[in-house]
């Protein structure tokens, strides 16, 4: 007996939450009513078409029932759904609700409503909406919102959103304009893929991060992202094949660029790093295709220095942009500041604008294939720190003519880091004197036409001359030189 009144007990609580709520049509509208709260949301149950006007209540068997939602997949694949008036009331619209709704125009949204979150794909495939008033208490429009509104002209998201979420505006191409909030922290993947109608954006200060494909396919001409930008990651693709855009600043909390970032970005002619740059990585064929790229803009040699440029060369903004700018003036002689350790990969890949090379004491590693195809570069100055030199890192520079090594144990190198130049025939290995036997012996260094001691067989002038750039064997700049041995111009001199 105990046992079957424990039975009954269990099956009672079971079917409280069905009592308590039960599915209804009232004036050819489904509803779930809510006996113990009093509430209504609008529910699926018919092939809802034409226009729709929900009530801010309805009554049900004497009872009062307040509309504060509208359930998942409440209107889904109602085609031939025109218009539809929501009351104030409504606070949630559930995933789904109104997806595939091809023939609606226009969603009535009164501005005093209590509407707070639209669900997953509320609105997906509504190709004939061009407008949609979103109120102020909405803080969450989750995945796919809008994707598929072909339509859609333009649209503010209120403050209090966080989150722009995956695919929100996915193929939307007829976008124009969207006004992001300074709430917003974070443009979530494929956020506005392939948004081709949309040419300008402005990113709020508080976007922290841009992820994957949030851009792709948009027809962007500008990106507009404030100074004091608190932007730490673009991911993969985000900006790929925004065949428009024609300039884009990377500003300076930024560490990290996906691999294929700007991808097929035909227009872009200026890449620019901000000063204090927090870059740390560019992604696998990050510029690859952005063939009109023409100038790399930074601040700071140091900086440029840390970046792991992923992958290959085309990664590197500078393999296609042929010209590097250093706080507006074009590099053409390269001192590394003190404080450098490393030159990382592909770091001056096919820079032809360089003639000498000055790598401070401190500096031990020197990444693959960093200086590769600088043809233009005649005197090379390695410091007595360095440690290790990378496969292939002054590979094709065909116009070498000097090579000030000061490093008297020999550094870890490929034997293929002087490979196609002219060093066997045309170039001079200045090494110490401790060290020159050792040098003679070992390849690559013994490939050298000829392999001097440091300090003989150098160019000499006066110190009267005080036009002439003038750097210490560190790489440092030097006002007033006394006698000694100094880089002048790129080359190594005794000036008396």
């Amino acid at each position: 007996m105990r046992i079957m009144k424990k039975h009954l007990l269990s099956l009672f609580a079971a079917l409280t939450p069905l009592l308590a709520s039960a599915q209804t049509e009232i004036n050819d509208i489904w509803y779930n009513l809510d006996a113990d709260t009093k509430q209504a949301e609008v529910t699926s149950g018919g092939l809802y078409s034409g226009s729709i006007t929900i009530p801010a209540t309805v009554t049900y068997e004497g009872e009062s029932y307040s509309v504060t939602g509208i359930g998942d997949k409440a209107f889904y694949d109602c085609s031939g759904l025109t218009t539809i008036d929501i009351p104030e009331g409504v606070t949630t619209i559930g995933g789904f609700a109104f997806k595939n709704c091809r023939n609606l125009t226009a969603i009535n949204i009164p501005e005093n409503s209590q509407l707070m979150s639209i669900g997953v794909s509320a609105f997906y495939g509504c190709g004939g909406l061009t407008v949609i008033n979103i109120p102020e208490g909405v803080t969450s429009i989750e995945d796919g919102t809008f994707e598929k509104c072909y339509g859609l002209a333009s649209i503010n998201i209120p403050e209090g959103v966080t989150s722009i979420e995956d695919g929100t505006f996915e193929k939307c191409y007829g976008l124009a304009s969207i006004n992001i909030p300074e709430s917003v922290t974070s443009i979530k993947n494929g956020a506005f893929r392939d948004c081709c109608g949309l040419t300008t954006i402005d990113i709020p200060e508080g976007v922290t991060s841009i992820e994957r494909s949030a851009f792709h396919g948009c027809w962007l001409t500008a990106i507009n992202i404030p100074e004091n930008s608190q932007l730490k990651n673009i991911g993969e693709g985000a900006f790929y094949q925004c065949r428009n855009l024609t300039a884009i600043t990377i500003p300076e909390n930024v560490t990290s660029i996906g691999e294929s970032a700007f991808l097929e970005c035909h227009s872009l002619t200026t890449f620019t790093i901000s000063e204090n740059s927090q870059l740390k990585s560019i992604g696998k064929n990050a510029f690859e295709w952005c063939s009109n790229l023409t100038a790399v803009h930074i601040s700071d040699i140091a900086d440029w220095c840390k970046i792991k440029f992923w992958g290959s060369c085309v990664s590197n903004p500078l393999y296609f942009a042929k010209n590097l700018y250093l706080k507006g003036e074009l590099v053409t002689e390269l001192t590394f500041p003190e404080g450098v350790t490393s030159i990382g990969d592909f770091a001056f890949y096919g820079y032809n604008h360089i003639t000498s090379i000055t790598i401070p004491e401190g500096v031990t590693d020197i990444g693959f294939m960093p200086f590769a195809y600088c043809k233009n570069l005649t005197t090379i100055t390695l410091p007595a720190s360095v440690e290790k030199i990378g496969k292939k890192a002054f590979y094709e520079c065909s116009s070498i003519s000097d090579v000030y090594n000061y490093a008297e144990k020999l550094p870890s190198v490929d034997e293929y880091i002087f490979s196609n130049t002219n060093i066997s025939w045309n170039a001079t290995l200045h090494v110490p004197a401790s060290a020159l036997e050792t040098y003679k012996v070992c390849s690559p260094w013994s490939s050298f036409a000829n392999i001097v001691v440091l300090g003989t067989g150098v160019g000499k002038m006066t110190n009267d001359n005080n036009q002439m750039e003038i750097y210490d064997l560190s790489g440092r700049r030097v006002e007033k030189a006394e006698e000694g041995i100094y880089i002048v111009n790129g080359r190594k001199t005794v000036i008396k």
